[in-house]
């Protein structure tokens, strides 16, 4: 049952596999597969846009299987469909649900910063931004779309040229993006 609806989402027959899903779910409610089924019929309610029955069916993931070594990725797609409608509110607290300490919260934290940006709370977005620029993970693509954004805040500031520098220099020694470092390294020799 739980393969026949693997094959009906992949072959596109979104409302299908959710029927066979939820079929799947309601004769093994216990199989070691229904978090997988829960997951895919989010995903499949996702990729129909029935956005809401998405992050229902992501909440009921969450309640049920809260101690899955993966469960902030599903915190990450939750708070993703709540931006996506527009409940920047409840994307927040979403993502501020995200622990530290997990390889998620970059993304949740820089996610934080756009919504803060969104709703004209500059502080808080370069909080955020500032925040990312700490992580010990020099290489996060999270750390590094943080301090490109801090560049242009920081252009825009018209802050003093040793601290421009510092962030130039950390952005050119981080960023894996040739055209990122390019672009550092020429704005470094305009500043001296």
């Amino acid at each position: 049952m739980f393969q026949k609806a693997v094959c009906l989402f992949r072959k596109g027959a979104l409302r299908r596999c959710v029927t066979d899903f939820d079929a799947f779910l309601k004769k093994f409610p216990n199989h070691p597969l229904a978090k997988e089924a829960w997951l895919n019929i989010a995903l499949a309610h996702k990729k129909a846009f029935q956005l809401d029955k998405s992050v229902a069916a992501y909440k009921y993931v969450i309640e049920h299987y809260e101690g899955d070594p993966k469960i902030n990725a599903v915190w990450l797609q939750m708070g993703s469909l709540l931006e996506v409608q527009g409940k920047r509110n409840e994307a927040m607290r979403v993502y501020s649900k995200i622990p530290s300490s997990s390889p998620e919260y970059a993304e949740a934290l820089y996610h934080k910063s756009l919504l803060y940006e969104q709703v004209h709370n500059p502080t808080e977005a370069r909080a955020h931004l500032e925040q990312l620029r700490t992580f010990p993970e020099k290489k996060n693509q999270f750390r590094v779309a943080a301090l490109v954004k801090l560049s242009e805040i920081y252009e825009q500031e018209g802050v003093a040229v040793p601290k421009l520098r510092a962030l130039y220099e950390d952005l050119r020694a981080s960023s894996a993006d040739p055209e990122i470092v390019k672009q550092a390294t020429q704005r470094l020799k305009e500043l001296k």
